[in-house]
């Protein structure tokens, strides 16, 4: 099958031709489904993807999507192997309750949350169960200045619930799938 150009139906509409990697990617995200019909050069008609031997079986098992984009649903998608890292829970813990109580002394609080962001990033970095990297972009002094506004926000009570989510979609914001390098 490799080197064809695929075509299949979405929407009642024809789109293609795409390469095999691209289709590929499109069956990983759930695009094209068992129930898609799709149709190449040597078939006699469209058939479903699910009808033709080893279309969907060797499909990846990530899907493949830009940084800044995610599939809209995952209905038909094949599932992925769950992602793991190896550390203690005890690791976690201590590590978040010197991240508190840092904070809470105030003159610690720099070492602590550049500890923190360290540590953090070491996780991303022993992420296990995909064939991608995840990498956390933002520098210390991002990091620091952002807790800092988001604790003095806290002090005030009233802008508690959107201090805690805009510190919470910045710090999503800031990871990243990529390609392994090694």
């Amino acid at each position: 099958m490799a080197g064809r150009s695929w075509f299949f139906a979405s929407q009642g509409q024809q789109q293609g031709p795409y390469p095999e990697a691209k289709l590929r990617e499109f069956i990983a995200n759930g695009t094209v489904t068992s129930e898609t019909l799709v149709w190449t050069e040597g078939m006699a008609g469209w058939q479903k993807a699910g009808d033709i031997p080893g279309l969907l079986s060797a499909a990846p098992t990530t899907p493949a999507f830009p940084a800044s984009e995610m599939p809209l649903s995952t209905a038909g998608a094949t599932a992925a192997p769950s992602l793991s890292v190896d550390f203690s829970v005890w690791a976690l813990l201590g590590r978040t309750l010197l991240f508190m109580i840092g904070f809470l002394l105030v003159i610690p609080a720099p070492w602590v949350a550049t500890s923190f962001y360290r540590w953090m990033r070491w996780a991303c970095r022993n992420v296990a169960g995909t064939r991608r990297e995840i990498v956390f972009n933002a520098n210390g002094w991002q990091v620091l200045w952002r807790t800092v506004v988001y604790v003095l926000a806290m002090a005030l009570i009233i802008p508690i619930p959107w201090a805690m989510g805009w510190y919470a979609r910045w710090y999503v914001s800031q990871f990243a799938l990529l390609e392994r390098t090694a």
